[in-house]
């Protein structure tokens, strides 16, 4: 089996396989019970077992295998484990992630970080969900990073973002049978949205310029239905409502939103 994580990250490390207080962290999460059993089924399914740590090349991005480890505690499985979901939560959410950046680089100002964090006061108080369990996990400092689109900074919460890269896992993996691999595809999906609505409202918020400039970038190009701008997400349906109100934008049912022309 084989697990992604960084081999720069693991050079670091004078004993991989313990905790190591320069590199790791102990952090407590709460899930949902299900997510400690899933979690605990992957243990299982690989305790004792030896895995590939593999690392992508700088040059050809291809993955290659550079050691291998006996997965013989919690400690080391979850430190492992933990850095895989993140990775791969990256990889498939490459567009959620650059758009966390974004917002992170526009706070500049003692005001933007106000804002952001009045921000991240409403989203971590709408991503409240069935959780009822408390998880201790070793992670690295870097994946939780990764895990939440910037560490302190980042409007999303850690146990959030685990669950979500549990559920990622377990939704293809043969050790987990199939009516819970079903249920985590679903869970999976139904997490996505949220966080991809979390990200809408957090851009609406502490980024409206670029709500507008986006849309008004399409608008140029050609009109656009009702339905395409609602793919948008609800901030750019308020924008445009907003600029057709200011005169910018003209609205018609047969065509959609477009630009005012001009006398």
């Amino acid at each position: 089996m084989r697990f992604r994580f960084p081999e720069k990250l693991y050079r670091e490390y004078e004993k991989f396989k313990r905790f190591d207080p320069m590199i790791d962290e102990r952090k407590h999460l709460i899930v949902p019970a299900h997510v400690v059993g899933l979690r605990n089924r992957v243990f299982d399914s690989v305790r004792g077992r030896t895995v590939e740590l593999v690392s992508p090349e700088r040059e050809t991005g291809k993955e290659k295998s550079y050691d291998k480890v006996k997965i013989t505690s919690k400690t080391l499985f979850d430190k492992v484990f933990t850095t895989h979901i993140a990775w791969e939560l990256h990889n498939e959410l490459d567009d959620v992630a650059e758009g966390f950046a974004k917002i992170h680089r526009s706070i500049s100002t003692l005001s933007g970080y106000d804002n952001f964090y009045n921000v991240k006061l409403d989203v971590q108080i709408s991503l409240k969900g069935d959780g009822v369990h408390d998880l201790w996990i070793v992670v690295p400092h870097q994946t939780i990073g990764m895990l939440t689109f910037a560490e302190e900074l980042s409007p999303v919460p850690l146990s959030f973002m685990y669950c979500l890269g549990v559920y990622h896992f377990c939704r293809d993996y043969g050790a987990i049978p199939e009516p819970m691999r079903n249920e985590c595809r679903s869970r999976y999906e139904t997490s996505v949205k949220l966080l991809r609505k979390v990200l809408e409202i957090a851009r609406a918020k502490l980024m409206p310029e670029e709500v507008e400039r986006e849309l008004l970038e399409k608008l140029e190009r050609r009109a656009l239905p009702y339905h395409e701008v609602a793919v948008m997400g609800d901030a750019a349906i308020k924008k445009a409502i907003e600029l057709v109100s200011r005169g910018i934008l003209e609205y018609d049912e047969k065509i959609g939103f477009y630009l005012r022309r001009r006398e």
